[in-house]
């Protein structure tokens, strides 16, 4: 796919195809080295950010690259308006009448938006598998025991499958954290079902988070292996 946009920061900024997302998703690289603060104004029309002022060079990186495609998401679907506020614990606010999520690994970005009217919930996130010491190290703090099973051995466990799960768990959190206002914690959700034919994965509260979400609720989502990192994708019309 031909690159829309590159400058010596952004690299391969291109549409990406979720499906079953009724909106746009944006993906691009990005080179900290080339970074500078004169981008906010650049690609943004915009001043750095009071947040991430004191900031390394790396969160300032991400947080610049996830807004721009933020911003060409919101244009690509008729919004006159592409600033993205910053919000309680950081949490993007969205122009009135969208939706988004925002994710980024050390040197790739990626932004999925849609019309509220066409989707209540909408939760996006992208890691890079886990190197092998590291998934032995944090498999007990983010999956729960019935889901060990699906991740193999708690001493040998399969770095892909425990990112997935990681994964799942990171856009389930995005999906619904505007909607409870909390942060809420790994142990909060279960997946049930991983179907690698499909790309598809189930997800499951194990407590009540709100009235209108109790234990037992359950999210479908999407999820692609792309190359050495994994996407996962939940979306409710």
């Amino acid at each position: 796919m031909q690159a829309l946009y590159e400058c010596s920061f952004l690299k391969n900024v291109t549409l990406k195809n979720l499906v079953g997302l009724p909106g746009v998703c944006y993906q691009s690289n990005f080179e900290i080295d080339n970074y500078t603060d004169m981008l906010y104004q650049e690609l943004l029309n915009a001043n750095l950010h009071k947040t991430i002022s004191n900031a390394v060079k790396k969160r300032k990186s991400e947080f610049l690259a996830g807004r721009y495609l933020a911003k060409l998401a919101l244009q690509s679907l008729g919004s006159d308006d592409t600033f993205v506020c910053v919000g309680k614990n950081r949490a993007p606010i969205w122009p009135k009448g969208f939706i988004g999520s925002i994710s980024h690994t050390d040197d790739t970005a990626i932004c999925a938006m849609a019309k509220r009217n066409e989707v209540s919930r909408l939760g996006l996130d992208i890691e890079t598998v886990l190197p092998q010491s590291v998934a032995k190290e944090i498999i007990k703090s983010v999956l729960i025991t019935s889901e060990f099973a699906l991740a193999g051995s708690v001493t040998e466990p399969d770095t892909q499958m425990t990112t997935l799960i990681f994964s799942a768990k990171e856009s389930l959190f995005k999906a619904l954290y505007s909607e409870v206002g909390y942060y809420f914690g790994f142990e909060n959700a279960e997946v049930k079902v991983v179907n690698t034919r499909t790309g598809k994965f189930v997800i499951e509260l194990t407590s009540q988070l709100t009235p209108s979400l109790p234990g037992g609720t359950r999210f479908e989502g999407l999820f692609e292996i792309l190359g050495n990192k994994v996407l996962t994708v939940i979306a409710t019309p």
